[in-house]
């Protein structure tokens, strides 16, 4: 089943209708509340994928070097 936000698939999962896989930190929030569980499955890794999105007005090496000035300042992780 296909669901339209993360808040959906929480909701449905918190009320026992099914299992869901999602990004741990979407669901803390609900699992520190013990509102669901959390399993850890150590065979499955999974690896995202990430872009670096900018605005149209906005020059490549500018924004660059403010991203790398804040990773400087332990505000961004690049790894």
């Amino acid at each position: 089943m296909e669901m339209p936000t993360l808040e959906a698939i929480k909701r449905l999962v918190e009320q026992e209708m099914g299992v869901a896989l999602v990004p741990r930190l979407t669901a803390q929030i609900e699992i520190e509340r013990k509102q669901i569980a959390a399993l850890a499955v150590k065979e499955m890794r999974f690896e995202r994928r990430l872009q670096l999105i900018l605005s149209q007005g906005c020059f490549f090496i500018t924004c660059s070097e403010s991203v790398f000035a804040s990773s400087e300042r332990n505000e961004v992780s690049l790894e």
